[in-house]
């Protein structure tokens, strides 16, 4: 869980530079959704940065939603 509540996933943390959005998600019924990014990292190239939520309702949900409540696209 992000450090603001919601269930954001940050898979490496502080360690690289950009941000590159891979896959979009929204859930369905609703203006949430989720992206997945990737970052540069200096050592290692490109790897999978995290799983950011981005709500617009007035709580953030405790985790993800479920696979079968999105629809997905990449980026």
């Amino acid at each position: 869980m992000c450090g603001c509540g919601c269930p954001s996933i940050d898979f490496e943390r502080g360690r690289g530079l950009g941000m590159a959005i891979r896959v979009n998600a929204s859930v369905r019924g609703s203006n949430d959704g989720l992206f997945l990014f990737t970052i540069e990292d200096p050592q290692r190239g490109e790897v999978l940065g995290g799983i950011e939520w981005v709500g617009v309702e007035d709580e953030d949900p405790g985790e993800l939603p479920s696979s079968d409540v999105l629809d997905i696209s990449p980026a």
